[in-house]
């Protein structure tokens, strides 16, 4: 019998999957890479974002997620 979405744990999934959290996704760097510039404060802005998911994401559950992420403005 398969279990639910609900009843599943965060480090129980990271075993089962053999996930890992890593800083750099060299492809993913490169698929993101872009030739059109951003200011100084969109790069900090989004460094800041970025930071924020990094330390928050695996405390928040799905609707703090949309709140204190998502839906940033």
């Amino acid at each position: 019998m398969t279990k639910s979405f609900e009843k599943w744990q965060f480090e129980e999934v990271e075993n089962t999957f053999g996930l890992q959290q890593v800083k750099n996704l060299p492809e993913l760097t490169d698929w993101l890479t872009v030739n059109e510039p951003i200011s100084s404060l969109e790069q900090a802005t989004l460094q800041n974002y970025q930071n924020l998911l990094r330390t928050k994401a695996e405390i928040w559950n799905e609707e703090e997620l949309k709140m204190f992420f998502i839906e940033l403005e």
